[in-house]
C-alpha cells in the first residue's frame, strides 16, 4: 500500500471521522477546497513529499496562495513605514519607543515590560503619560495599577468605585485588546499567576471549571521602576519580547505628544487602523534573515551566558525574541530582510531582562552595560 492512492466517495456529514482516521492511519487528504469540488477525498499513504510553490506564490500574488499573501503583507507593511506617512509617525516618538511597542502588537505571544529610569524631578505621572500616548496613538488600552492587596477579581471584573469590585457584572482590564498594569512585581503571587496564564495561554480561568478566552491580539504592558533588574519571576519575565528603559529625555518626548493629544485629538499623530491591522496581521516569517545573521545572534546569546557577570543567562525564547525582534525593526525601517544593525539594535532590549548577574557583581554593572561589551567584541557578518 506504500505509495499507492485510493479515491473514496465523502459527504459532509463523515468528513471529520474520516479526515480523522486518516491521519492515525498516516494518509493526508488533499485540500479542503478540492474536496467540495470534486465530492471525494484523494488519500496518499505517508504523505506526498514536500510542497512546491507554485509560481503565483513566488510572485507573491495575494490571494494566490498563503505564502504568496505573506510576503505580499510584508512588503505592504515595509512600504508603508518607508513613505511620507510612516516617516512623519516614527519622527513624532524616539524610535526605541515605537519599535518596542509595535513589536508587542505583532505575533501571537508578544508582551512589553517597561522600565522607568527617571530622575526624582518629575512633576508628572509617567505612567499616565505612557498610557495616554497608548491610547491617543496606538490603540485602545486598559489599565490597573497593582498592590500588595491586588486579587485576581480585580483583574476578571470592573470596579464599582475606587476600593471594592464588583463581580456581578462588567469586564475587566484584562479581556481587553492591550492591558497596561503598573506594580505587577508588587502584587499576591495568585495575582501575578493569572497574569503569567494570560500570557501563555491566552486564556484565563475565572472559577472552577469556567474559562475565558482572551482577545486574539491581547498585550501586557508591564510598567515597573526598579533600577536594577526585576523581582517578577524569572518565567514571566521570559514572556515579555523586550524590556525598553525610559530615561528622562524620551519621557520628556512622550509627555509633549501626551499635551498635543489631549489638546487637540484630531491633530495628533495617530497610526491608521488599516495599517495596524496590516501590521497586526503580518506574518513576520517573510522578513528574509541570513544564516549567517542567525549565527550572529547565537553567539550573542552564548556569549552573554559565558560572561563572567553572569549568573543565569537568557533562555532558549532569548534567541528567538531577538530574532523576531530584528525582523520587525527592519519593517519599521523599510525593508523586508533583516541586515546587522537591526539585530545590534534590538539586543540589548531583548536580553537584559532574560540575565541575572552574580550576587558578587558591583551594583554600577547591569546587563546592559555587559550586553553591549559583548557587541562591541563581536565582528557582524557582512
Amino acid at each position: 500500500m506504500a505509495g499507492s492512492k485510493m479515491r473514496l466517495p465523502i459527504g459532509d456529514a463523515a468528513q471529520a471521522e474520516l479526515c480523522v482516521w486518516a491521519d492515525t492511519m498516516g494518509w493526508r487528504p488533499r485540500p479542503i477546497q478540492m474536496i467540495k469540488s470534486s465530492g471525494s477525498l484523494r488519500l496518499s499513504r505517508f504523505g506526498s513529499g514536500p510542497k512546491i510553490p507554485t509560481p503565483s506564490a513566488i510572485s507573491g500574488n495575494p490571494g494566490d496562495s498563503r505564502g504568496g499573501e505573506h510576503l505580499h503583507s510584508v512588503d505592504n507593511v515595509a512600504r508603508f513605514w518607508s513613505s511620507e506617512g510612516g516617516l512623519r509617525f516614527l519622527s513624532r516618538f524616539p524610535s526605541p519607543f515605537v519599535h518596542a511597542v509595535m513589536a508587542a502588537m505583532v505575533g501571537a505571544q508578544h508582551h512589553l515590560l517597561i522600565r522607568l529610569d527617571l530622575s526624582a524631578r518629575v512633576q508628572y505621572d509617567p505612567v499616565q503619560v505612557v498610557l495616554d500616548v497608548l491610547r491617543a496613538s496606538f490603540c485602545t488600552c486598559t489599565y490597573l495599577k497593582m498592590t500588595e492587596d491586588t486579587q485576581p477579581d480585580a483583574l476578571y471584573y470592573k470596579r464599582s468605585d475606587g476600593r471594592h469590585v464588583d463581580n456581578r457584572g462588567g469586564e475587566g482590564p484584562i479581556f481587553s485588546s492591550m492591558f497596561l498594569c503598573e506594580g505587577l512585581e508588587h502584587a499576591p503571587v495568585d495575582t501575578q499567576l493569572v497574569v503569567l496564564e494570560a500570557m501563555r495561554m491566552k486564556a484565563v480561568c475565572i472559577r472552577r471549571g469556567h474559562r475565558r478566552d482572551l482577545p486574539n491580539d491581547f498585550t501586557i504592558v508591564a510598567v515597573h521602576s526598579t533600577q536594577r533588574g526585576t523581582s517578577l519571576p524569572r518565567d514571566m519575565r521570559d514572556r515579555f519580547v523586550m524590556e525598553l528603559c525610559i530615561n528622562d529625555g524620551m519621557m520628556r518626548v512622550l509627555y509633549r505628544q501626551q499635551q498635543l493629544a489631549r489638546s487637540s485629538l484630531e491633530d495628533g499623530p495617530r497610526l491608521p487602523t488599516a495599517q495596524l491591522r496590516a501590521f497586526r496581521d503580518m506574518d513576520d516569517s517573510g522578513v528574509y534573515v541570513a544564516d549567517t545573521l542567525q549565527q550572529y545572534i547565537r553567539d550573542i546569546v552564548v556569549c552573554s551566558r559565558n560572561h563572567a557577570h553572569t549568573g543565569l543567562g537568557p533562555s532558549p525564547l532569548g534567541f528567538q525574541a531577538v530574532l523576531y525582534a530584528a525582523r520587525i525593526h527592519a519593517v519599521l525601517t523599510g525593508v523586508a530582510y533583516v541586515r546587522p544593525i537591526d539585530i545590534d539594535s534590538v539586543a540589548g532590549a531583548c536580553l537584559a531582562h532574560r540575565i541575572d548577574l552574580r550576587h558578587d557583581i558591583p551594583g554600577n554593572i547591569n546587563t546592559r552595560a555587559m550586553l553591549r561589551s559583548i557587541l562591541g567584541m563581536l565582528v557582524p557578518p557582512k
